[in-house]
């Protein structure tokens, strides 16, 4: 076998960059794996296999080179800096002093399953290509003629490989960038389709059919482009489907066609969400990368561009990776695929971290139909999440927090969610921490006695260790009588016969040490017991709603006080403040 390499090696006559050919290409020693053929259907299989990340406060992650790849975090996180750092490594940038990307790999692939592949994404026209080479022409980029290698790409080192080969294959937009690709374009050889994202679109009637659907079911406007105005494609949009081809160029098209709305005279976020699905649908590099794709748009659009974006990329068998702050927009690629990976970031002063929900993960935790409906993929854009068993208790807990947060502005932003019982409780809390988002679990003070394992479930989901939870079972089990009881649901430690009080608000406090607080007086209804609210659960709620007030300026407006409900929340808020400073705290 190391013969047959050092064959390959002496074999290599030329290899060329995008500006041209070269003599003696560098080659390397990398590890690689087996070989493998490309696919047959129109995109052919991608030579990256994988994506390595590094940072100095956690463990590396690998990301495979396919599906969806979204980066969240705060302001300042590193999300646009790892966008810029993976498409730099894969464009034979100097990845290997990138502060975050650490290196990729690569499938092994013979020269003519390269040669396959780009010519799928920036072959010329529509001739295969030769034996010896493969005319390429992508958007953007010079055209050069690659030259056949006597070997698979294992016999190149990586600069190499990104250089003349993945760089073909990647496309980075940033918000500024974005927008400018619905400019006039120039229409360049009619005959040929690789001018611009616009000409491309102008010659090819069926791309620019499903691209003119696509933005007529967001906006409810049809995409058209006019060739008449002094050599330039110009995109315009229609308020009906225009029944004209424009290529034709006859008088009554071109009339039609130019009395169609200029962009100008449409909002920043019709113009984002255009420019988004043209360059999503008319590109054709595998190895798609977008800053903010969610820019100006409102919740419905957004989604709908995630859903759409994720359709046209994931057809090219790559990747379609995005910085983003838009809970909606991941629901949109989660609407189109199930191979969703997401990327959690905090840096300060030099230190970075990083933790992911896999694919597979995300999948297992959205099968349950009660934590889809529960908002919890706009959890991870929150400081943390209070999760609740009953809607009843999500609005009530909720409006209790919105009081307090008007007062003490220094509070964390939490996201209230319900998911209708006990049992789905930790399959949201444990994902939700270690994924770096503080986790609250706000179950019925009865959780102490349910079956089914809900207590350890949820004492195991908050990280709490065998020891520790041994510990907390020895204090439950010297209460079981007590618990047992038929009134300690509704009353809780006040509940008669409860003779140990002091024990149950002991197991209480040590089991909120993890993020798990039960309301110590039972049920919902024995909060704010001085104002004798009456009902039971959903009536109980609005009659509370009703008489706390929902007019600050009312004198009747109750303000929150120190103690009650009021504490409880403010509890909770406080375990979420030092849990979230666990993560974003990477100072040594």
């Amino acid at each position: 076998m190391a013969d047959s390499n050092r064959t390959k090696r002496q074999l290599l006559q030329q290899a060329v960059t995008r500006d041209g050919i070269i003599e003696g290409a560098e080659l390397g020693s990398w590890g690689h794996s087996a070989k493998m053929h490309a696919d047959t259907s129109t995109f052919s299989a991608t030579p990256l296999r994988s994506i390595r990340l590094g940072f100095t406060d956690s463990d590396e992650i690998e990301l495979q080179a396919s599906g969806v790849i979204v980066f969240v975090g705060p302001n300042n996180s590193g999300k646009t800096t790892v966008l810029s750092e993976i498409a730099n490594a894969l464009s034979g940038g100097t990845w290997p002093r990138a502060k975050i990307v650490r290196d990729f790999e690569f499938i092994d692939f013979e020269p003519a399953d390269v040669h396959r592949w780009l010519h799928d994404i920036a072959g010329e026209g529509k001739r295969e290509p030769q034996d010896d080479k493969v005319t390429l022409h992508a958007l953007g980029k010079r055209k050069t003629t690659i030259v056949t290698m006597a070997g698979t790409l294992g016999s190149h080192s990586k600069e190499y490989i990104a250089n003349s080969v993945l760089s073909w294959g990647t496309q980075l937009y940033s918000p500024e960038a974005i927008e400018p690709i619905l400019e006039p374009q120039d229409q360049g050889d009619l005959l040929s389709s690789f001018s611009s994202l616009v000409g491309r679109l102008f010659h090819d009637e069926a791309l620019k059919h499903r691209v003119r659907e696509i933005i007529a079911g967001g906006i409810g406007q049809y995409l058209v482009i006019d060739p008449s105005e002094n050599g330039k494609l110009t995109i315009r949009l229609a308020a009906a489907e225009p029944q004209v081809d424009e290529r034709s160029l006859d008088r009554e098209s071109l009339r039609i066609l130019r009395s169609a709305s200029s962009l100008d005279q449409f909002s920043k976020g019709i113009r984002s969400f255009v420019a988004q699905i043209v360059a999503a649908s008319v590109h054709r590099e595998p190895y798609y990368l977008v800053d903010e794709p969610d820019a100006y748009l409102h919740p419905p659009l957004a989604r709908l561009a995630g859903r759409r974006m994720t359709e046209a990329v994931l057809k090219r068998k790559g990747f379609l990776a995005v910085a983003t702050h838009s809970p909606d927009f991941i629901s949109g690629c989660l609407d189109a695929t199930a191979r969703v990976t997401i990327v959690r970031l905090a840096y300060k002063d030099g230190r970075s971290r990083g933790l992911q929900i896999s694919s597979d993960t995300l999948a297992q935790i959205l099968k349950d139909p009660r934590i889809r409906s529960s908002s919890f993929v706009s959890g991870l854009f929150h400081d943390g999440v209070v999760v609740t068993e009953d809607d009843s208790d999500r609005v009530f807990y909720e409006n209790i927090y919105g009081r307090l947060l008007r007062d003490k502005a220094t509070l964390p932003m939490l996201q209230f969610v319900n998911v209708n019982g006990k049992s789905a409780m930790a399959k949201v809390t444990g994902p939700l921490n270690k994924f770096g988002v503080p986790a609250v679990a706000l179950p019925d003070i009865d959780f102490l006695k349910a079956g089914g394992g809900e207590f350890e479930a949820l004492l195991r989901a908050a990280g709490c260790s065998p020891s520790e939870l041994i510990e907390m079972q020895r204090l439950r089990q010297s209460l079981r009588t007590q618990i047992a009881s038929k009134d300690f649901k509704k009353r809780g430690v006040r509940a008669p016969g409860m003779v140990h009080p002091d024990t149950l608000y002991r197991l209480l406090q040590r089991v909120s040490q993890f993020g798990i607080f039960a309301p110590p007086f039972g049920e919902l209804e024995q909060w704010l017991a001085q104002y004798d609210i009456r009902g039971r659960k959903h009536d109980w709620v609005q009659n509370a709603l009703a008489r706390l007030g929902t007019e600050p300026s009312d004198p009747s407006y109750v303000v929150p006080a120190q103690d009650d409900v009021w504490k409880f929340i403010e509890d909770i808020c406080d375990w979420v403040s030092a849990r979230r400073s666990s993560f974003t705290d990477v100072s040594p």
